[in-house]
């Protein structure tokens, strides 16, 4: 079953990595209750950067599932939310999870819009120098939501799929189409070719496809 184990909003802090002091809203708390959510996402949750959040990025997912696989990277628990999710989710895979597939959530209705892209911040948190390159390598990336119709969640909310993306383009493809080595040209043209994909990963796929002709 897809449910939301836990909801997360975090305001900026300090946090030391490799390039010095930072700052960033990556330790998160628990959200209690049913909050609302639009396309600017969960009120109270602090995007330092200017790449991040956005409407194509509205919300973060991380599965739970993949928790147990960094905890045996790290040799100890994990702070929650490890990779700063907004949305803990159960039930949830990379591999599945269509870019452009539609859920509800509560009432709130959400369109699955681009992985996540684990970044410095996601290291230094949890102590992990290579956790980028491994994640994209695994595709434990986590993926980010658009809000297509705001309204309540709540952890314990099941996850419906509302509409699957007919083209079979999942989290993973866009990971793969993006990062690695040698992506084959269709695998980067049917990536391109998904009309829900986030311009932004679209602007950052689209080089790859002249390196994999």
């Amino acid at each position: 079953m897809r449910i939301v184990l836990a909801l997360h909003a975090g305001r900026a802090g300090s946090l030391e990595t490799a390039a010095g002091t930072v700052r960033t809203a990556i330790a998160k708390s628990p959200v209690p209750g049913r909050v609302r959510v639009d396309e600017r996402g969960l009120p109270g949750d602090e995007q330092v950067h200017p790449g991040h959040g956005g409407p194509d990025r509205a919300l973060c997912v991380y599965p739970r599932e993949h928790y147990a696989h960094w905890s045996g990277q790290t040799g100890g628990p994990l702070p929650e939310p490890a990779f700063g999710e907004n949305i803990t989710a159960v039930g949830i895979f990379e591999h599945e999870a269509r870019i452009g597939d539609v859920w509800r959530i509560g009432t709130a209705v959400l369109q699955i819009s681009q992985p996540r892209s684990p970044c410095a911040k996601v290291a230094a948190r949890l102590g992990l120098p290579d956790v980028v390159a491994h994640a994209r390598r695994t595709r434990f990336t986590g993926l980010h939501l658009r809000v297509l119709e705001p309204g309540a969640l709540a952890a314990g909310d099941a996850i419906e799929l509302l509409e699957a993306a007919a083209h079979g383009i999942t989290v993973a493809h866009a990971v793969a189409a993006r990062f690695d080595r040698a992506p084959s040209r269709a695998l980067v043209e049917a990536v391109l070719a998904v009309p829900a994909l986030a311009e932004e990963w679209r602007v950052k796929t689209a080089p790859r496809r002249a390196s994999a002709a």
